[in-house]
């Protein structure tokens, strides 16, 4: 079959980490986090997710002289992250190690390890792990980038190490913290979070596209393929996407392989087939935002109106949850968090087309409860 070059490596391409020229829009946010994170400062991106924070964080950073670590906390299910999370970041730097001109440093990390040992060893290896990392960073700057960071929940001790590592390293360590929420302020001021207090310089929050900026990405994409299409296709598909990088990419990619495979470009085909393709991914994350909250149920009862009905009011909830309107005011304000609901005046919406597709879905109830 034919190679598609521009599902490798362009504006389509399923890839976190791209050309920087292939990342769409965002020049701002490029120059920014290029200066920060190449003067070690440690800043924060946030934004719902498929806004496209980790292609932007990960394409941006690959272009900077430093060793770079991607660690995605999300895909650790452990109740305990940290020293998985610290193992990971391990592991990835000897990698980048033994591809590089620095491997006399490679010692210091290869007798690391954080996964079933004691706590004890844990403590110690800590204190190695920040040892090596401050002999390192006189050769050669590191910048490490965690992903999904809200998931480090409980973790204390965790955010104590991070501001003991800042304080030891600076200003040549750079750390980028992204969460899917609307924003990471309020993660990083929460109790557990507090040893990073002074330490974040810099809040980036994306935005979901503009429509004009949907309709010129999709354009710019099809463009890169070779792949004419007509201009209501675009406008459709750009009215039905919710600005979201992530679904333009991947209704992109459906739309490309379909026409290399001789078939028409049809909207509500492909449309279907995303929404689709991203029911079980959905699902899984509307539970895990809502898995750690009392009356869950009361949580699907919102979520399944806002799916039907598309917006909710505070009144409304009250009556729908049976409960008074602070009460219900309470929900909706986590479901903010969450990054799962967006207020506009005051009215409550699902800000993404796809899930509020999901949400809508007669088994949305019983996929949830499976996967708590």
């Amino acid at each position: 079959m034919k190679r598609i070059p521009c599902l490798e490596n362009g504006i389509f391409a399923r890839s976190t980490l791209k050309p920087l020229d292939s990342v769409f829009n965002f020049d701002e946010e490029k120059k920014k986090i290029s200066l920060l994170a190449t003067n070690g400062e440690w800043f924060t991106v946030s934004g719902l997710r498929r806004t496209g924070k980790t292609t932007l964080v990960r394409s941006v950073c690959n272009t900077i002289n430093a060793i770079t670590v991607y660690v995605n906390i999300w895909e650790i299910q452990e109740e305990e992250k940290a020293p998985y999370v610290l193992d990971m970041i391990v592991n990835e730097i000897k990698n980048q190690l033994k591809r590089s001109r620095l491997k006399e440093f490679l010692g210091r990390f290869e007798k690391l390890s954080f996964f079933c040992v004691s706590v004890g060893i844990r403590a110690r290896n800590q204190v190695r792990l920040e040892q090596a990392l401050r002999n390192l960073v006189k050769k050669k700057n590191v910048v490490i980038i965690l992903d999904e960071i809200q998931e480090m929940k409980r973790e204390e001790e965790f955010f104590k190490f991070l501001a003991a590592l800042h304080d030891e390293t600076a200003p040549k360590l750079s750390m980028i913290f992204l969460g899917s929420i609307i924003s990471l302020r309020d993660i990083l001021e929460a109790s557990y979070s507090k040893p990073l207090h002074g330490r974040i310089s810099e809040e980036i929050v994306l935005e979901p596209l503009k429509e004009y900026e949907t309709r010129l990405m999709l354009k710019k994409g099809f463009e890169q393929c070779d792949v004419k299409v007509k201009d209501e296709v675009i406008r459709e598909a750009s009215y039905r996407l919710g600005g979201l990088p992530g679904w333009i990419t991947h209704f992109g990619r459906i739309a490309v392989i379909n026409h290399y495979l001789g078939k028409k470009i049809n909207v509500d085909n492909i449309y279907d087939k995303l929404v689709k393709e991203a029911e079980k991914i959905l699902y899984d994350e509307i539970a895990r935002a809502i898995s750690e909250k009392r009356k869950l149920r009361n949580y699907i009862r919102i979520l399944k109106h806002l799916g039907e009905h598309g917006e909710i009011t505070v009144a409304e909830t009250a009556r729908l949850i049976n409960k008074k309107p602070n009460t219900a005011l309470i929900y909706l304000t986590y479901l903010i968090k969450a990054g799962l609901v967006t207020k506009i005046k005051n009215k409550y919406s699902i800000t993404d087309p796809i899930i509020r597709e999901v949400l809508a879905k007669k088994e949305i109830e019983r996929e949830i409860k499976l996967r708590l």
